[in-house]
């Protein structure tokens, strides 16, 4: 259930990043999914 949730959240980011045509550089958005991941304790 864990690996659902994960790659749910990091495909519906990615998604987001595309269609609202890329708002942000891809560094950017990587750091701010990695630190969601980090604050929900996923990554420990």
């Amino acid at each position: 259930m864990l690996v659902q949730y994960v790659a749910s959240a990091a495909v519906s980011v990615m998604e987001w990043w595309i269609v609202n045509s890329m708002p942000y550089p891809a560094e950017y958005i990587a750091e701010q999914l990695w630190q969601l991941l980090e604050r929900e304790q996923i990554t420990h």
